[in-house]
């Protein structure tokens, strides 16, 4: 089959129902994704916020309106596409109505299976979307540990600490006159919350 009859048959209805939508969410994640990366780099930078949306309001199988919207649709509109595809190679020509009969009968049809086979294979990874069972925040004030950097002053500087078994490496200042030195026993006493670190005492 050449390219441009294959394109062809991916835009005819129904596929093109369900192809085009794919194609568009699926770039629109590429590009989320790519904002994601920079923003890696760039602290702060932000362009899309495509990740949190999720299709508790919409009526979707109870699986798929526990993972990410974009997710739960890329994946439902790809499955509808392929079905699509193959049931519509074994459709005969038929008159301009018949076919278009046909047609929505299958759209509706390959909705419904696309929504339920997206569903299965949702099921296995959907409990790691659930809000409700995410790991709960430590607070860290309070805690206790060590300076993991060279020195720990007003400025900066690093401090391990450990909680429930779990160490964290935290961005640390110091306001005493003499700098922390590395190894020495410091307890967290306070957050910087614009700044992200914490200030420490020596024990």
């Amino acid at each position: 089959m050449e390219i441009s009859v294959f394109i062809d048959k991916l835009l005819s209805f129904p596929t093109g129902f369900f192809f085009v939508p794919f194609s568009i969410i699926f770039f629109i994640m590429l590009i989320d994704m790519v904002f994601d990366f920079v923003g890696e780099i760039f602290d702060g930078f932000d362009g899309l916020d495509f990740d949190d949306a999720t299709g508790g309001s919409l009526l979707l199988p109870p699986i798929l309106s526990k993972v990410p919207l974009p997710m739960a649709l890329c994946l439902t509109f790809f499955i509808g596409t392929i079905i699509s595809f193959y049931v519509s190679e074994f459709i005969p020509a038929l008159p301009s109505i018949a076919n278009w009969i046909i047609g929505a009968v299958q759209l509706l049809a390959t909705a419904f299976l696309s929504l339920h086979i997206a569903a299965i294979v949702f099921k296995p990874i959907a409990p790691l979307f659930d809000q409700s069972k995410s790991f709960a925040t430590v607070v860290y004030v309070g805690l206790t540990g060590r300076v993991h950097s060279p020195e720990v002053n007003a400025s900066s500087g690093e401090v391990m600490v450990k909680d429930k078994g779990t160490e964290f490496l935290l961005e640390a200042f110091h306001e005493g006159e003499e700098p922390l030195r590395y190894g020495d026993e410091i307890v967290i006493v306070a957050e910087d919350l614009e700044k992200k670190r914490y200030e420490v005492i020596k024990v």
